[in-house]
């Protein structure tokens, strides 16, 4: 497999620089470029042409699918893999956002994040939906499992 080229969208650069040296460590994947917003990523990094976008739930706003779509309509066959927050709810498995290939909890980039990306870059199918990285690492801390929160906690 050739290297996959991954842009990085998140606002906090903290967290942007942390994914780029977390992935600069896989021979597999190379972390092009990173951006702060959607809007930054689509005008400013087109030369970089990703196979997988990592973005922050947070930035897609109310509707993720059009900002997926977004994204495809920029680079074709590009495949997303969404970070959520801690405690942010997210869809039950198999109900992802069209366009959306994976998900990853942003307390457990570490062991799943490269994961998610090789999956997303393996697919079959340009943009198809990768088998979550989160479905086979159990919550250690039990804050939020591959379904969501446990009871009692709430979405926004």
């Amino acid at each position: 497999m050739s290297h996959v080229k991954v842009l990085i969208v998140d606002a906090n650069p903290t967290l942007r620089r942390g994914m780029v040296k977390l992935l600069t460590r896989s021979p597999q994947i190379d972390p092009v470029a990173d951006a702060p917003t959607v809007e930054a990523a689509l005008t400013s990094v087109a030369p970089h042409a990703p196979d997988v976008i990592v973005v922050d739930r947070d930035l897609l706003g109310l509707h993720p699918e059009a900002a997926a779509t977004r994204f495809r309509d920029r680079w074709q066959g590009v495949s997303l893999v969404v970070t959520l927050s801690l405690g942010k709810c997210s869809p039950p498995r198999g109900t992802l956002p069209v366009g959306i290939a994976a998900r990853v909890p942003k307390q457990y980039l570490v062991p799943q994040l490269e994961k998610a990306i090789l999956r997303c870059a393996q697919s079959e199918k340009p943009g198809e939906t990768a088998e979550e990285a989160t479905s086979e690492t159990p919550s250690p801390t039990g804050l939020l499992t591959p379904d969501g929160p446990p009871a009692g906690v709430t979405s926004d």
